[in-house]
């Protein structure tokens, strides 16, 4: 072989061994674990930010049809919650039979159901009435 070849090969090899430094730098810097958080909280953050800006556009766009889904959604949690503490009364005041005892004993009453609704169906409601107001009044 001649000096030429072999200074070629040794200028090939050493631009290729600089070019594997770089890229393994770059992988460290990547995979530095402080690093990939940091990536990660500016993702999440710039999503979150998208998010909110897409559904206020959404509420100022249908504030009508938000605010009905709302109560709709806060009436079925008052139906849920109105049906789970429903007690059946058969209209059969004699205790002495019962298809699905046979006991003689008088069943024990069901407990009675709690004389207010479920607070935090009052509260969801509340907050998207006063959403929609603070929207209809932003409007005007």
């Amino acid at each position: 072989m001649t000096a030429e070849p072999v200074a070629r090969l040794a200028a090939e090899a050493s631009a290729a061994s600089q070019k594997l430094g770089q890229t393994l730098s770059q992988v460290r810097a990547r995979a530095n674990p402080d690093a990939l958080l940091d990536e990660a909280y500016d993702m999440v953050a710039e999503q979150a930010r998208t998010l909110v800006t897409k559904t206020r556009e959404t509420v100022s766009a249908h504030p009508v049809a938000i605010g009905a889904a709302v109560a709709a959604i806060g009436l079925a949690l008052l139906a849920r919650n109105t049906l789970a503490n429903a007690t059946v009364d058969l209209g059969d005041d004699s205790a002495d039979y019962t298809d699905y005892d046979d006991s003689y004993e008088a069943p024990t009453p069901a407990p009675a159901a709690p004389e207010s609704q479920n607070p935090l169906v009052s509260a969801v409601v509340g907050l998207a009435m006063g959403a929609l107001l603070s929207l209809f009044s932003a409007k005007n």
